[in-house]
Parts: structure tokens; C-alpha cells; sequence
């Protein structure tokens, strides 16, 4: 996941703006992934950074957490006991007399500090059962309020979230959007396979040209009751 433009409109505001990562049940079955040396969390608030490097947080048959240090390089995870309030998160739950009065979680988060000005963040969640992988499959090819992309290390695929119509440069190969959209590119041996689309289900928007290159290709979209589905295709090299 990546982030950016995060600003505090209100920085006279006492506390920290915080991104979280995630808050979930602690079951015990918790370790910490560090310089390849997997370990015990320690007690207290902890760092998901350590001397530059990060470190990753895995739940046994869960998910794994890493940040991306040089978006997130003030992240933390904590274990810790807090108090339940059931009946607010739930009405009917005032129904269970025996739900337990305090619960231990587990929390992972990126503090951006009081006033921050279009600051970052990145992280990664991991759902394979394997080990946790010692390099990351993917590299940031940009991460701003205009244009959030990722690119494979074997560089075959881009996958990409364009906030205004503009250009990504991937591997010398120039993309550029007429519109906002999500785009998925791989780049294959004799083709290009796309799948583009419009989150925001513009009523208006019909078509979006994609350039590769010099070269324009007007994609249509899915309309009616499909809009904001991808749009799929391949196109001959």
C-alpha cells in the first residue's frame, strides 16, 4: 500500500496524525523477521525500522507486515492488552454476558507526527504461507498525490493508479493517461496485456486513450451497470 499528500489541516491540534496498518487479535502465534533471524516481539512499543532496514511481523497462518523504509521510516507495532468495549461496537452485544472484559491486540501503524506536509507512507502486507521473502518482488516506480505505481523486478508488470491524465516512465517505455484511471500493464514477449479502469464510475467518461510510446490506443470503457469494471485487452507489439 502507498500514500502521500498526507498534511494536517489542523496542526495546532494536540496528537499525531497516524496512518494504521492494521489492529487485529493477538493469538500468541507472533514473531519478528530481522536481518533474516526470526525471533520473539519484545514487550512495548517497537520499530518496524531498525538501522534502515525493515522488519517484518508475521502471524503464524495469517498475514506478514514490512513498511517501506524510505516511505515509513517511523513505524511501529505493539502487543498490548486493551479494554472492550463490546456494547459500542456492537448493540446486540450487550446480549453476551461473557465476553471477555479486556482483549490483547496486536497494532502496526506509520506516525507521520503532528504537522506533517504532504508526507508518505508504504507498506506491505504478505498473505503467502511460505517464509517471508528476503527482497521484495517489486520495486516504487512513484508515489505522489499524481501518479502511485509499482513495478516487478522482472520488470513484465506495471500496476499503476493515476490521479490526472499524465505520464509514467517504466523501464524506457513512456505510459501516458487522457484520464484518471487504474491501469495494470505487462509487458509480454510479442503483446501488451492492459486492464484499465475508472474507480469513479464517471457517467461521462466513454473512453480513455492510453499511449505507449508515440503510439494511442482509445480504450472503452464499461457502461451502464458495468461501470467501473476493467477494461481488458492485448495489443500486438
Amino acid at each position: 500500500a502507498l500514500g502521500a499528500g498526507i498534511t494536517n489541516l489542523y496542526p495546532d491540534m494536540a496528537g499525531n496524525i497516524r496512518t494504521t496498518i492494521d489492529q487485529t487479535s493477538f493469538d500468541g502465534k507472533v514473531s519478528v523477521v530481522s536481518n533474516g533471524k526470526t525471533m520473539k516481539p519484545k514487550k512495548g512499543v517497537q520499530p518496524l525500522v531498525v538501522k534502515n532496514k525493515p522488519v517484518w511481523v508475521v502471524q503464524k497462518d495469517k498475514f506478514a507486515y514490512t513498511v517501506l523504509p524510505e516511505f515509513s521510516s517511523s513505524a511501529s507495532y505493539v502487543i498490548e492488552k486493551k479494554k472492550a468495549d463490546w456494547e459500542k461496537m456492537n448493540a446486540s452485544n450487550k446480549n453476551q454476558p461473557n465476553a471477555p472484559a479486556t482483549v490483547e491486540i496486536l497494532r502496526l501503524w506509520t506516525d507521520h507526527g503532528q504537522k506533517p506536509v504532504n508526507d508518505k507512507y508504504g507498506y506491505v502486507v504478505y498473505a503467502g504461507k511460505e517464509n517471508v521473502p528476503a527482497e521484495l518482488p517489486f520495486t516504487v516506480l512513484k508515489n505522489d498525490t499524481i501518479v502511485q505505481a509499482i513495478q516487478s523486478t522482472d520488470l513484465k508488470t506495471v500496476e499503476a493508479v493515476f490521479y490526472k491524465a499524465t505520464s509514467l516512465i517504466c523501464s524506457g517505455i513512456f505510459l501516458t493517461v487522457s484520464d484518471p484511471c487504474v491501469l495494470l500493464f505487462e509487458n509480454n514477449n510479442d503483446n501488451y496485456t492492459i486492464a484499465i479502469q475508472d474507480p469513479t464510475m464517471n457517467k461521462d467518461l466513454k473512453q480513455i486513450t492510453l499511449s505507449i510510446g508515440r503510439k494511442k490506443y482509445s480504450i472503452d470503457l464499461p457502461q451502464d451497470e458495468f461501470a467501473g469494471h476493467p477494461a481488458v485487452l492485448k495489443i500486438s507489439k
